[in-house]
Parts: structure tokens; C-alpha cells; sequence
């Protein structure tokens, strides 16, 4: 039963990963009127979480050959919610780029500590398995962000839908801190 907790908290990481970095695609309209920019600006708001996680991927591999992955899991869900906050709440553009840096940042904080405690934590014979029920997750995180967040824009108001997102780090976080609590108390 514990190993299948930990696999829905590595898959939840990949769901708020795909989550954030989609969430804006559909919306490029509304960010374009929020902010008075155009269309390159809004897929810089896109672009920013990717450049950011891009960047960070080779230099999360070293951290976490070194650094508790269950650590750094915690720290970019951390992160996701300052970031998801900060883009929510963003009074202007260039706060809302550094948001969605930040954000890309956590992306490698997830992703990368994620697949790798599924390599080293499971066996041989379940590490398909696991593995594919973690990328059910980025699936579904990537189907949130491009319909979840656009339907409850209708309903809340952009910062409303993009609190969404802040409720999932909390609870994806909650994860993460129980499971660590039980590897440190084991």
C-alpha cells in the first residue's frame, strides 16, 4: 500500500508539472488584454516556463545524483505554489514572466527527482509499470492545464483559475511530506 502512495505522489509531481506548463495555451486572448501585449508576449509567457525548465534539467541531474530526491520533490512543489501565486498575482507582465520562470524552475524540480527515484526506489520487474502510471500523471496534468484552467476562467475569473493550480502544489506537497516523513521515521 505504501509503494502505491508514493507512485500517486510521483505521478501528482508530473500532473502539476504538465499543469503549469500548458495551463496558459488556451488563454493567450486574456493575457494579451490583462497585460496590453500582443501575441509574441503572450507565447512568452508559454515560452518562459520552458527556457527555465530546459535550462535546469542537466543541472537538477547533478543535484539529484547528490541531494534526497523525496527533498527536492518537496522543494519544487515549494516552489510551484510561489510561482503559481506570484503568476495569479502578478499586478504586471514582467512579474508574470519571472512567475512562469520560477515555475519552469520547479518543472525540473519535479520531473527530474521524480523519474529518478522511480529508477532507483522500484524493482526491475515493476519499473515499467510504475513508471507508466507517473507518466498517466504528466498526461493528466496536460489536460488539466488545457481544459480544466480555461473552464473555471469562465466561471473565476483568470487569477480565480489560476488559484487552481495553487490548491493542486498544496495538495501535491501534502504528498510529498507524508512521504517523506514515513521514509524518515522508517
Amino acid at each position: 500500500m505504501r509503494k502505491w502512495l508514493a507512485v500517486a505522489v510521483l505521478s501528482s509531481n508530473l500532473a502539476l508539472h504538465n499543469l503549469q506548463r500548458f495551463a496558459p495555451v488556451t488563454l493567450y486572448d486574456e493575457f494579451r488584454q490583462l497585460w496590453n501585449t500582443d501575441y509574441t508576449g503572450a507565447g512568452w509567457l508559454f515560452a518562459a516556463y520552458l527556457v527555465a525548465y530546459a535550462l535546469m534539467l542537466f543541472p537538477m541531474g547533478m543535484l539529484a545524483d547528490r541531494i534526497d530526491n523525496k527533498k527536492l520533490m518537496l522543494f519544487g512543489g515549494g516552489l510551484n505554489l510561489v510561482g503559481t501565486l506570484g503568476f495569479t498575482l502578478a499586478p504586471d507582465f514582467a512579474t508574470a514572466m519571472l512567475a512562469r520562470v520560477v515555475l519552469g524552475v520547479s518543472g525540473a524540480f519535479l520531473y527530474v527527482p521524480t523519474v529518478r527515484y522511480v529508477v532507483t526506489s522500484f524493482d526491475q520487474a515493476s519499473r515499467g509499470k510504475v513508471m507508466g502510471w507517473v507518466q498517466a500523471g504528466a498526461g493528466a496534468g496536460q489536460i488539466l492545464g488545457l481544459s480544466l484552467v480555461p473552464l473555471l476562467t469562465h466561471w473565476a475569473g483568470l487569477q480565480g483559475a489560476f488559484l487552481m493550480p495553487a490548491v493542486a502544489a498544496l495538495a501535491v506537497m501534502t504528498g510529498q511530506a507524508t512521504q517523506l516523513a514515513s521514509t524518515l521515521s522508517s
